[in-house]
This record gives structure tokens, sequence and C-alpha cells, in this order.
């Protein structure tokens, strides 16, 4: 081993040692004061991944100020945050959870709800954008984490993590439409042109400010022309031109619908965009 590895050991089992122990200032502070001392030196540890100091120091504040209620309530959330920061979402968001139940008009019950938000958020598949299965696969995650951030933007409009929210949920959606787009285009590659369709149109009524749009309603189109549907077909041709007048691959639509013989038909579906 060399003698660098073996210094960087020393210096981190040093540095590890020494992280400050929580105390009781014997009297020198008021229990409020000394409380929130302590819980300050809690966070330090938990913005430092000092995790097993910063229960330590959790379990120290809640057992010798149980009348500091606030200090109390505080020590609830740090237990989750402690818990997230180490990666365990779902156990942090049940920590959260049960604060909310059992304190639901305390000052941190917004901060609470944002991070069951933001643990939802991070469990989020992170290959679910460039590697989703042909079929169909666990969005649960993702939609927690949209209902908690909807629930949080709707609940606390001027909250402080607002913005951050907002930039989540944006990227839920995308997740979801790309989800959306990536089956319906797996179906549509394969001629099954109902079930891309379904998919599609999923994209575009649900997600209409997805990037994934413009080519759901061009595939929506070639798919009815392909399935002989030319009520459907030239409704999504229409919406497509309306749209985007200037693409290539509108002419490519009108090509293959003009050559296309299409049976007499009465039913259409709901094409409008909002």
């Amino acid at each position: 081993m060399s003698k660098n590895i073996i210094l960087f050991i020393l210096i981190s089992v040093f540095m590890y040692g020494c992280f400050p122990k929580p105390t009781d200032y014997n009297g020198k502070y008021p229990p409020r004061v000394a409380a929130e001392k302590n819980l300050d030196l809690a966070q330090r540890a938990i913005d430092e991944d000092y995790y097993e100091e910063a229960f330590n120091i959790l379990d120290f504040v809640k057992k010798h100020y149980p009348y500091e209620l606030e200090a109390q309530e505080h020590v609830r959330v740090l237990y989750g945050d402690v818990l997230f920061k180490q990666g365990k979402y779902i156990d942090a968001i049940s920590i959260y959870q049960t604060f909310i139940k059992i304190h639901p008009n305390s000052k941190y019950v917004p901060y609470a709800q944002f991070k069951i938000a933001k643990s939802y958020y991070n469990d989020m598949p992170s290959d679910f954008i460039l590697f989703p299965p042909p079929y169909e696969r666990d969005k649960d995650s993702i939609i927690y984490a949209q209902k908690a951030l909807i629930f949080y933007i709707g609940s606390y409009p001027k909250g402080k993590n607002i913005k951050e929210a907002k930039e989540m949920l944006q990227k839920t959606m995308d997740y979801l439409a790309n989800y959306q787009f990536y089956v319906g285009n797996f179906y549509y590659k394969r001629e099954k042109y109902r079930g891309a369709v379904r998919r599609f149109r999923n994209v575009i009524f649900e997600h209409p400010k997805s990037s994934y749009v413009k080519e759901s309603i061009y595939k929506s189109a070639l798919s009815y022309i392909r399935l002989k549907d030319g009520v459907n077909a030239k409704k999504y041709m229409e919406l497509f031109a309306k749209k985007y007048p200037k693409s290539e691959e509108l002419n490519d639509i009108k090509e293959e619908f003009n050559d296309t013989k299409f049976p007499e038909s009465k039913e259409t579906e709901k094409t409008a965009i909002k």
C-alpha cells in the first residue's frame, strides 16, 4: 500500500473522529438556544455527510430537550433529511409523512411536503428517458412525484422551493410524454398502428407542450392513412398543417393521403389541442 493511500486513510479517520459532539452547554444557554445550537450542528453533519453523527446529535436533542416543542418538530424533519441525503428516499418519505400526520400545523410542514415530492422525484429511474422498455415499465415513482409536486405547488404557491418544484414538475411531464411517445413509436415501427395512435394521442392531448407533439401528430396522420381511416387521417393532416405549415413532413402526409383510397367512414375523434 502506497504512502499516499495510507496518509489519506489516516486523515479520513482523523477527520471522522473529530466531528464535534453534541453538548448541553451546562446551563450556559437557555434550553431553546442550546437545542437550536445542537440542531445547527446536526444540519452541518448532514451537509458534510456525517450521517451517524447526525443521528446521534438528533437523538441527543430528542432526549435532552423534550419540552422544546419546536426543536422536537425540527428533529423529526431532520431525521428524514438524513435518510434523504443518503438516498434512502422511501424511508425518508415515511418519516416526512408521519411528521405531517403528527404535526399538521407545524411551520415545517411545507418543507416536509416539498421533501416528499423531491424524494419521489429523486427516486425516479435515472435511465427512464434513454432506455424505457418497449411495452410497459413501472412509472409509479414518476406519477407519485408529479402528484406530490402538484400538491405542493397548489398548496404553497409562494413557498420557498416553488421554483425548483415547478422545474421538477415539468421534467416529470417530459418523462411521461417520452414514455408515451417511445411506446407509440415502438408500435408504429412494427405497423401496429392502432396501438401507436393511442399512445401518440396521449402525447398530443396530455402533454401539449412536449417536444414530441410534432412527431406524434405526424405519425398519427400517417397511421390513420395506413389504417384507411380517411376522416381521422384528414383531421390529423389538417392539424399538422395548422401547427407546422412550413414543415417538410407536411408534403409527406399529403402525398401519402392523396395516393390512398379510403372507404367511407362517419367516425372521427377529437383532435383539438389547447
